[in-house]
């Protein structure tokens, strides 16, 4: 048995005692919904030795095979959009049980929505239905919840044009989770900053918080398996910047902070908290320009195991960006030539991949505003224009 030009297709070969029909029998069953062709050559002649002649024939099989279903978002999928649509596609046209026409107006009936499960809650939607018949697209009235199981099923009420029903199908998927105010208890403060940061050790980031709150206010709230205590408060500063950073390696995450402080400083100030043990004390060896409409950062430029210091802001003068080296705790100015700027950012960061930190510096100068960055060259910085 073999096509003119298709797949050969194995098969054995009877014929009746009469010698009057020949039966094919494939290897395997043959295909469903395929065109077979097979044919006879002159090499048989009756009984007289007239030889026949040589016929061929072309047929095609019953299609037995369903439509296969696949939903979209598919099961078990993690991390959904809310605002998916979730369709539901056919491997061929469908129609009704009954050889109806499948419609946006009667499609709903043939789908479920729920949350979490079968059991579940019901969720409004509209079905659509393409004009190939081979897509369901289901909207909800309403989006998706976030962070949120459904259910999607579809019931075994669609055949294809040969009456092949389809096998009743469902899914599970799980929408994102999107962000969501936890309802923490932690003071509203404007002219602020704020970091993250592992203060006491325990593997949970806790929270550095400084602003105005009729008043300059500093706190440290300790993270608690996800809940928020206040646990320690320091001088307080406003239109600053804030900063962890374990500046005397001792293990223990410490704390630069800059800011117009409660006496209202003329230049503002800059102070370093030392963390021992969970408790803060002022470093007041440590002599930083102050500064408010400021920036700070810690980075270890010049690769020496310590953290170093990029400060940007005011001054009470003029506008200031200075990288102070770390030396065993005591801060030197290394006079890198940065242009000064306030209302400032400021950031590390090995743009070139030459295993040293640059330098990003935005602001304004008084005059403009100003972005650079600065290539650091064996400790040297140069503006890259």
């Amino acid at each position: 048995m073999n096509s003119a030009i298709g797949n050969y297709v194995p098969f054995d070969a009877t014929i009746n005692s009469a010698k009057t029909v020949i039966t094919l029998n494939p290897e395997s069953d043959m295909e469903s919904d395929k065109i077979y062709y097979v044919a006879v050559t002159a090499a048989l002649e009756d009984m007289n030795n007239t030889p026949v002649t040589a016929v061929s024939a072309t047929f095609r099989t019953a299609d037995v095979t369903p439509p296969t279903v696949k939903f979209s978002p598919s099961h078990g999928e993690l991390d959904v959009p809310v605002s998916k649509r979730i369709t539901i596609t056919f491997s061929e046209a469908v129609r009704l049980l009954n050889n109806g026409e499948l419609t946006s107006s009667n499609a709903d009936a043939l789908i479920t929505l729920r949350k979490d499960n079968a059991s579940g809650e019901n969720v409004s939607f509209d079905a659509t239905v393409s004009g190939t018949k081979t897509v369901i697209t289901i909207t909800p009235a309403s989006g998706l919840d976030s962070n949120q199981i459904y259910y999607a099923a579809i019931d075994a009420s669609l055949e294809d044009k040969s009456d092949n029903a389809i096998t009743a199908a469902s899914v599970t998927f799980t929408t994102v989770a999107i962000f969501e105010d936890i309802a923490a208890d932690i003071i509203g403060v404007g002219r602020s900053a704020a970091a993250w940061g592992d203060y006491d050790g325990d593997g949970y980031s806790d929270i550095l918080l400084t602003g105005f709150d009729y008043e300059g206010i500093a706190e440290i709230y300790r993270n608690d398996e996800g809940r928020f205590y206040k646990a320690t408060e320091l001088d307080g500063v406003y239109f600053g910047s804030v900063a962890w950073g374990d500046y005397n390696k001792d293990g223990m995450s410490d704390i630069l902070v800059t800011g117009v402080d409660s006496t209202n400083s003329i230049g503002g100030v800059a102070r370093i908290w030392r963390n021992e043990e969970g408790s803060f004390t002022e470093d007041t060896g440590v002599n930083l320009p102050g500064v408010y409409h400021s920036a700070v950062a810690w980075g270890d430029y010049d690769k020496d195991g310590d953290p170093d210091i990029l400060l940007a802001g005011y001054d009470g003068q003029s506008s200031i960006a200075k990288v102070f080296q770390n030396n065993n705790g005591m801060f030197t100015d290394i006079e890198a030539g940065l242009t000064g700027v306030y209302y400032a950012s400021a950031a590390w960061g090995d743009y070139d991949k030459d295993g040293d930190l640059d330098i990003l510096l935005t602001g304004n100068d008084g005059m403009s505003r100003v972005s650079k960055i600065y290539r650091n060259d064996n400790g040297k910085f140069t503006d890259i224009g």
